[in-house]
């Protein structure tokens, strides 16, 4: 009797033991899972609230008319907006690679309509750098050198690609800058800008 008592205690102690180490192993896991998922909604609201900075800092300022070359020939930037707005990328050789070239992939697939409104702007100590990455990447788009200091805005501080869109006024607005991570947002960007500055 007391054998099958010693038996029976033992049998319930580890049924106990199992049970409690399953439940550990779930409610464990559980603070990781929950911080995680914090952890992207705490990055998806600092890209929303960095772009939603820019645009109402950097809007409806004027752009200075700085001087670019594309080819070897030089051209003012007013000279590039005369016959409408235009959306300008502008990136340059410190920027992530990794993200230039996923930008470019998007506007040839979410800008195809007015690719003539585009103009690419970067900045490269080496002229063959940039060449080479033009052909790495097939663009179509102009692309133009310009100094890394020639806009000296807020935008630049983030050593990151973004775009914007040049009024012939001279005036800037609808600054963004995209995060792989955040896809649809791009194509959101792309398509609106495409029917705001193509009249379509």
């Amino acid at each position: 009797m007391t054998n099958k008592i010693y038996w029976a205690i033992s049998f319930f102690t580890m049924i106990g033991v199992v049970l409690l180490g399953v439940w550990y192993v779930r409610n464990a896991s559980k603070p990781e899972a929950e911080a995680a998922s914090q952890s992207d909604v705490s990055y998806e609201c600092y890209f929303h609230e960095t772009n939603f900075r820019l645009n109402a800092k950097l809007r409806g300022l004027t752009a200075r008319d700085i001087s670019c070359e594309k080819s070897g020939e030089k051209q003012s930037l007013s000279e590039l907006v005369h016959d409408g707005p235009i959306l300008v990328y502008r990136y340059s050789d410190v920027s992530c690679s990794a993200c230039v070239e996923n930008e470019f992939h998007t506007l040839r697939q979410y800008f195809k309509k007015n690719p003539e409104k585009v103009a690419i702007f970067c900045s490269y100590e080496r002229e063959s750098d940039m060449e080479s990455f033009r052909r790495i990447n097939l663009l179509k788009y102009p692309i133009y050198k310009a100094d890394k200091k020639a806009f000296a805005w807020d935008a630049e501080f983030y050593d990151r690609p973004y775009y914007f869109v040049l009024h012939p006024d001279m005036k800037v607005s609808d600054f963004y800058m995209p995060e792989m991570e955040f896809s649809e947002d791009s194509k959101a960007y792309l398509t609106g800008v495409e029917r705001l500055i193509g009249g379509n």
